[in-house]
């Protein structure tokens, strides 16, 4: 268990060592549950969004999809998020 602070615009700064420990990288999100007085951080990884981010880009013009590939896949992993956040 390690102390952190709480800034003044509510931020924290995770220990380098336990972000090792879950596997997260710069980047990287993660899910933030509260269970009593307990808050739980669970890295996201390897949703399909993700891995299949661009690999399709060949197959869909740009007017079919009226938005910027990436507008559509931070779109995609939003929904994914809350998806997987409510299993």
């Amino acid at each position: 268990m390690q102390l952190v602070t709480i800034s003044s615009q509510r931020q924290i700064t995770l220990p380098v060592d336990m972000l090792n420990q879950l596997g997260v990288d710069k980047k990287d999100k993660l899910f933030l549950t509260v269970e009593g007085e307990r808050m739980i951080a669970k890295p996201q990884k390897g949703n399909v969004v993700d891995r299949l981010a661009g690999s399709l880009n060949h197959l869909v013009s740009k007017s079919m999809l009226k938005i910027p590939t990436h507008k559509a896949i931070e779109i995609a992993r939003d929904i994914a998020a809350k998806e997987i956040a409510n299993e």
